[in-house]
């Protein structure tokens, strides 16, 4: 009989708690399930390559953007080497940002996003990203961006994930952070040369808790939704924030969006670029190419 996996990354938020009391009403919606706690992101591989041998067909994590980058990874590699193996992933939002909940309508309340993921969701083939940078591969599901991102990032995880702290370390980043001199290119032709205060490459539509940089990114399209805010004075910058919540930045003259399959950021000053994938942030490089991968995986929608 196949089987519900369930996993759980204790280290998003209060998520030892959270599945402490989630875990009495999953027995009301499943009824052949287990329960695996990982000590570190590079457990994941070995559970799903012991997902075969268990009968296994769903994964469930149970965590936050972070959790499921790493969730996309070790999901890739699985189908790399079980090909014949098909893994359908779901996702029940407890981590801070939930972003790719906001945006794909999943409740953002842990235990309504449980019932619906378990009870209503259907599957669907969705896109992921891949990230190249320096000698590194990552995927990701929902969102990558390079420029301020990263320093936004490290501010949070100083001062806590929650959204108060977020909105503060915008600011904050915002007031200090000199824009990057890039080149970007869209699918081998250039697009954009200039200073950046951020570039997202949206497969969904959220990033950053709950900002709606990619408001009509759509995760089965074969493309990313690239968004660039360009360098701009600090009174129009102020005009345009409180508008990327809403999702009505776009438009904006010194917003710039296309879609498209391969996207290239280099470096205009031979420095790296900072950057994030679903949250977690790196050093970057110097050069950064970020490719589409159509249908890649199933997802619980």
């Amino acid at each position: 009989m196949s089987r519900t996996l369930f996993i759980i990354n204790p280290n998003a938020g209060r998520i030892r708690q959270v599945w402490r009391d989630l875990e009495p009403r999953v027995s009301e919606w499943v009824d052949n399930f287990r329960t695996i706690i990982t000590h570190h992101p590079d457990d994941i591989a070995d559970i799903l390559d012991q997902s075969i041998r268990d009968d296994v067909d769903r994964i469930i994590s149970v965590g936050g953007d972070g959790t499921n980058q790493h969730m996309v990874n070790a999901l890739m590699l699985h189908r790399q080497n079980y090909p014949e193996h098909e893994l359908i992933l779901g996702t029940i939002p407890a981590g801070t940002g939930r972003d790719f909940a906001r945006g794909m309508g999943i409740p953002l309340d842990t235990f309504e996003a449980a019932e619906y993921v378990l009870t209503q969701a259907t599957p669907k083939q969705i896109d992921i990203g891949l990230a190249k940078f320096g000698s590194e591969k990552r995927y990701f599901h929902n969102f990558a961006n390079a420029g301020i991102a990263s320093d936004v990032v490290a501010r949070v995880e100083k001062s806590g994930k929650h959204q108060w702290s977020f909105l503060m370390s915008v600011l904050s980043s915002l007031a200090s952070y000199r824009p990057e001199a890039v080149t970007i290119e869209l699918d081998g032709e250039h697009w954009f040369e200039g200073n950046i205060i951020v570039a997202g490459i949206g497969n969904g539509k959220s990033t950053g808790q709950g900002i709606l940089l990619a408001p009509d990114a759509i995760l089965d399209d074969g493309l990313f939704d690239v968004v660039i805010g360009e360098q701009m004075p600090l009174w129009e910058l102020a005009q345009v924030f409180p508008k990327i919540y809403a999702g009505t930045h776009i438009g904006h003259r010194r917003v710039h969006h296309q879609r498209a399959k391969h996207v290239k950021i280099i470096s205009r000053t031979g420095k790296a670029i900072g950057m994030d994938l679903d949250g977690e942030a790196s050093d970057g490089a110097v050069e950064i190419v970020y490719e589409i991968v159509p249908s890649a995986i199933t997802m619980l929608l």
